[in-house]
């Protein structure tokens, strides 16, 4: 199925949210929203995908 992650064209074939954080290997310092809402990393496994979902990867760094 082909997401959007950040606004670019993702093919994948993960399922939820917590395979395809596995499978494009976000630290563990990452934040997940599709479709505008924050999905907590609580509930990765549980929250489907599905076509033409888009999803917003925020990676937190540390610094000043």
């Amino acid at each position: 199925m082909t997401i959007y992650v950040n606004n670019k064209a993702l093919q994948t074939s993960a399922s939820d949210v917590a395979a395809l954080a596995a499978e494009i290997g976000l630290p563990a310092m990452a934040a997940i929203a599709v479709n505008n809402r924050v999905v907590p990393r609580t509930e990765w496994a549980a929250h489907t995908l599905n076509e033409g979902d888009k999803l917003t990867v925020i990676r937190v760094a540390c610094g000043g």
